[in-house]
């Protein structure tokens, strides 16, 4: 009778340990970073937005800012690190690659942001690595770094 029950628990330990090794392997996507003034097209069925994106239902609002995009970018970097699980990639002028990784299974979602300094405003994009559906995680996480960032200036 006590095999009945660990069969169920073993089948959900499987599951888990899956989904936990297909998070901890995704490989960073090849088109990430910014081509001519703009981020990388939000591909396919999976959850991504953008400020850049011509498709209004991914659509992000861009992050306006004042002064010169070194200090723009300082104080969105300072916002960012104090977001848990986030581990900056990439810090370079006029861009900004960090990753979130989930508490639950450690997915990888990729946040990148462009600081164009003649609009002055910070475009973004925020993407699932892995899955179609992030319950909205990203565009929430998204709207609170913008929140953030324009209550610290």
């Amino acid at each position: 009778m006590i095999w009945l029950i660990g069969i169920p628990v073993l089948l959900v330990l499987l599951v888990v340990v899956g989904r936990v090794f297909v998070a901890r392997s995704s490989t960073m996507p090849s088109y990430l970073g910014v081509t001519d003034g703009k981020l990388a097209e939000c591909r396919g069925p999976q959850a991504c937005h953008s400020t850049q994106t011509d498709r209004e239902e991914r659509r992000l609002e861009t992050i306006p800012y004042q002064g010169d995009a070194e200090a723009a970018q300082k104080r969105l970097v300072s916002v960012l690190a104090g977001i848990p699980r986030v581990k900056f990639v990439a810090q370079e002028s006029h861009y900004v690659h960090v990753e979130f990784r989930s508490f639950t299974f450690g997915f990888v979602d990729d946040a990148e942001f462009y600081f164009d300094d003649e609009a002055k405003e910070i475009h973004s994009r925020v993407a699932l690595r892995i899955g179609l559906d992030d319950m909205g995680v990203n565009a929430r996480r998204y709207n609170q770094i913008r929140t953030e960032f324009l209550a610290a200036g």
